[in-house]
C-alpha cells in the first residue's frame, strides 16, 4: 500500500488565496513591531496566515496539533 494520501485540493490553497488577496500578512507585519534582529524564520503576518488557514480549514484553535499538521501538509520545495 501507497503512503500517498488523498487531499482535497481546494480547501487549503483557497483559503491562503484569499487570506493573501485580503493582505492580512501585510497588514500584520505593518502594524506589530518587528522581532527580535536574531530571529529567523516566518514573519509575525506569515505565521498568522499559517495559523488562520489551520484553524478556518480544520474548525479548531487548538494550539496544540499545529505542528503535526503542518508537517502533514507541508510539501517538498522545488
Amino acid at each position: 500500500m501507497s503512503d500517498k494520501k488523498i487531499e482535497r485540493v481546494d480547501g487549503i490553497p483557497l483559503i491562503i488565496y484569499w487570506l493573501l488577496k485580503m493582505r492580512v500578512a501585510e497588514i500584520i507585519d505593518r502594524v506589530l513591531p518587528h522581532p527580535h534582529p536574531n530571529h529567523q524564520g516566518l514573519s509575525y503576518g506569515q505565521l498568522a496566515i499559517l495559523f488562520l488557514t489551520y484553524v478556518l480549514y480544520l474548525r479548531n484553535h487548538r494550539l496544540c496539533a499545529v505542528e503535526e499538521w503542518i508537517v502533514d501538509h507541508r510539501r517538498p520545495s522545488g
